[in-house]
């Protein structure tokens, strides 16, 4: 199994708060087996929500020890042309979920999300998604 992954700030939030979260052991062993990428923009969104100042070290410490990827021109060239098809179809996302889901095709990592936006994008772009049971349950 080659697969990296990156997980998006709620999912990171649900597994530092919630005691009891279904993919604690799915994270905990992406974790060991160090497969799990973190770009600017997920770390910005979690350190900006940190609680004190030993909260944010902690926090930032964890994150300094994930594979980082850094976001270039190219990237950004694709985030501008997806943003601009997105937008003729009628469909509107957050800037940063659209950088975040980007960055992981052009990466080719598997995204952990709970944000419907990105069900969206993945409607137009190869944008991999990590399942969970729950999902294929029909209401």
């Amino acid at each position: 199994m080659n697969e990296k992954y990156m997980l998006d700030s709620s999912v990171w939030i649900r597994y530092f708060r919630d005691k009891d979260y279904e993919l604690t052991p799915l994270i905990k062993e992406l974790l060991e087996r160090d497969v799990v990428y973190m770009n600017g923009i997920i770390q910005t969104e979690l350190l900006k929500g940190a609680k004190s100042e030993k909260n944010y070290r902690v926090l930032k410490n964890i994150f300094n020890g994930l594979h980082f990827l850094e976001i270039d021109r190219n990237l950004f060239d694709s985030i501008s042309e997806a943003s601009f098809i997105l937008r003729r179809k009628g469909i509107t996302v957050p800037l940063s979920d659209l950088i975040i889901a980007i960055h992981c095709v052009e990466s080719n990592l598997i995204l952990i999300e709970e944000d419907k936006h990105f069900k969206f994008i993945k409607e137009y772009f190869n944008l991999k998604i990590h399942q969970l049971k729950v999902d294929n349950i029909e209401e």
